[in-house]
């Protein structure tokens, strides 16, 4: 029984630290290098002594509790991503807890000793307690977690109940508990900030324009499917007798589409009942600019002269596609519209939610960005909004920025 129990603990804990590792080669989490190579060291020569007199089986949960630390301190060592940046409190904590350490080491006393190796252990964890408090983006807690678990194991093997058997199991279930309150929490709420902020970009990104009939519905390619529908939509209901359809394969569907965007756009018109025959597809467009100079060209050498269009784009690129059509186009008239789609649905897919407060960063930055350049006409942009764009990538929404 206890061979199994062993066992399964140790299995919780590989669970954990293959969940941790996996982000942090990923570079999402950003392990503190302090803490996790002294939570290394103990257990480490501990197993080396546990062999050494011959405990077996016993010595394995001893061995995964310094094993794991230390794959996690190399893997970080690989990935400039998920680096930490250490500060001075950094490493008085980690002096405290390798001094506790090495009194451990040489403590002859079994109470003594294991006192000193939670103060060990203790000193190297706060740093990432505070870390995990602060910044719970950058850490995993399913480690955490599943720590606490195989630490639980570990009573039921436990044959004599007294204060050196069971005080490092119960500290480790409370630093651990610790750290699993303190990332959910605090991830909780962070993510309603980041969401209250990313919701000022997006109603400003939103021009409430009013539909009225139009000579052309001009639909811009992107990996967002609702956009062709809603265009079908306006067609049927009779806003303009044609539709074009803009885009070739940009870097968010490349790997998605088997075709490019304007052609899988007009498929789900056409599926929708809209008109082949009332459908023109350009299908080289990598950006907005190309939207409008090839459709321009295709337009020219079709004779045909549309006056004005409504542009229909995802929700959080509207203000930017109407400053580069007017920049570009100056002559037409445009109405810029979107799927009728709330930031709270938009973005209620978890995976996906990080990564779409992004490209609404993005799109924030090259608004003012592109006006600069002379790539879009000017637009003002409110202080709170601004703000709100600051706060988002100072909180590490910096993916889709443009590089200096």
């Amino acid at each position: 029984m206890f061979k199994y129990l062993v066992l399964i603990g140790a299995a919780l804990q590989l669970i954990g630290i293959y969940s941790y590792g996996r982000e942090v080669i990923k570079g999402n989490a950003k392990p503190n290098r302090i803490t996790w190579l002294l939570w290394s060291i103990a257990p480490m020569i501990a197993t080396a002594a546990g062999l050494v007199s011959g405990a077996g089986w016993a010595v394995l949960p001893v061995f995964m509790s310094g094993f794991g630390p230390l794959l996690i301190f190399v893997l970080s060592l690989f990935n400039k991503q998920s680096y930490w940046k250490l500060e001075p409190f950094d490493y008085l904590c980690g002096f405290f807890s390798l001094l506790a350490l090495i009194l451990w080491a040489i403590t002859k006393e079994p109470m003594i000793a294991i006192f000193f190796a939670i103060v060990s252990d203790f000193f190297a964890g706060v740093p990432t307690l505070i870390k995990s408090w602060k910044h719970p983006e950058t850490e995993n807690v399913t480690v955490y977690f599943t720590g606490a678990l195989s630490a639980l194991t570990s009573f039921a093997a436990i044959k004599i109940w007294g204060f050196s058997e069971l005080a490092f199991p119960i500290y480790l279930i409370l630093m651990d508990s610790a750290l699993v309150f303190s990332i959910i929490y605090k991830h909780r709420v962070l993510s309603r900030e980041e969401d209250r902020l990313a919701r000022i970009i997006w109603d400003y990104h939103h021009l409430n324009h009013q539909l009225k009939k139009s000579d052309c519905i001009f639909v811009l390619g992107s990996h967002d499917l609702s956009v062709p529908k809603y265009a079908a939509e306006l067609y049927l209901e009779g806003y303009a007798p044609f539709i074009i359809f803009s885009g070739g394969l940009g870097r968010f569907t490349s790997d998605v589409f088997n075709k490019p965007e304007a052609e899988v756009f007009a498929d789900i018109a056409i599926s929708l009942g809209v008109p082949k025959d009332k459908i023109i597809i350009e299908n080289k467009a990598t950006n907005t600019g190309e939207n409008v100079a090839l459709t321009k060209k295709l337009l020219f050498e079709r004779n045909l002269d549309f006056k004005d269009f409504i542009l229909v784009q995802k929700p959080y690129m509207e203000r930017r596609t109407f400053a580069t059509f007017k920049k570009l186009w100056p002559e037409k008239e445009f109405i810029v519209t979107s799927p009728n789609i709330s930031y709270k649905n938009y973005t209620k897919d978890p995976t996906a939610r990080k990564n779409i407060i992004s490209i609404i960063v993005g799109d924030m930055q090259r608004i003012k960005v592109y006006s600069e350049k002379g790539f879009q006409i000017y637009q003002e942009i409110p202080k709170d909004v601004w703000a709100a764009y600051e706060k988002l990538v100072e909180l590490g929404f910096t993916q889709h920025l443009i590089k200096d």
